[in-house]
C-alpha cells in the first residue's frame, strides 16, 4: 500500500494508484488503530493529490476524490487514533489535528 502512494509529489500519482491502494488496504486484516493509521496515510496522499489540481471520479476507502470527502475521511481516522492514544497529550494532539483537517462548514 505504501509503495503505491509514496512518491515525491502526490500530483505524480494516477487515480488508479490511489484507488488500488485503498482496495489493498481494505483487504488487509488490521486492528482498528493500524487501519486508521494506514488509512490516514492513503487519504492524506489522496487529499494532496486533489489539492494539487488533480481530480477523479473514484473513491478511496469510501471517500470520493473530492476535498470535502477526503477531509471527512481523514477526520474520522484521526478521531479513531485519538481513541487509541496512550496518553492525554497524544489524544489532544490527534483531536486537534482532526479539527484542523475537517471540511469547512458554514452554519
Amino acid at each position: 500500500v505504501r509503495a503505491r502512494t509514496r512518491v515525491p509529489s502526490a500530483a505524480d500519482l494516477a487515480e488508479d494508484d490511489l484507488v488500488s491502494a485503498g482496495k489493498q488496504l481494505t483487504d488487509l486484516e488490521l486492528d482498528a488503530e493500524r487501519r486508521a493509521h494506514a488509512s490516514s496515510e492513503v487519504l492524506g496522499t489522496a487529499l494532496q493529490w486533489v489539492l494539487a489540481g488533480r481530480g477523479g471520479t473514484g473513491t478511496v476507502l469510501g471517500s470520493a476524490l473530492t476535498e470535502d470527502d477526503l477531509r471527512s475521511g481523514l477526520e474520522h481516522c484521526y478521531r479513531t487514533l485519538a481513541r487509541h492514544a496512550d496518553n492525554t497529550r497524544e489524544r489532544i494532539a490527534l483531536v486537534d489535528t482532526a479539527n484542523r483537517i475537517r471540511p469547512r462548514t458554514w452554519v
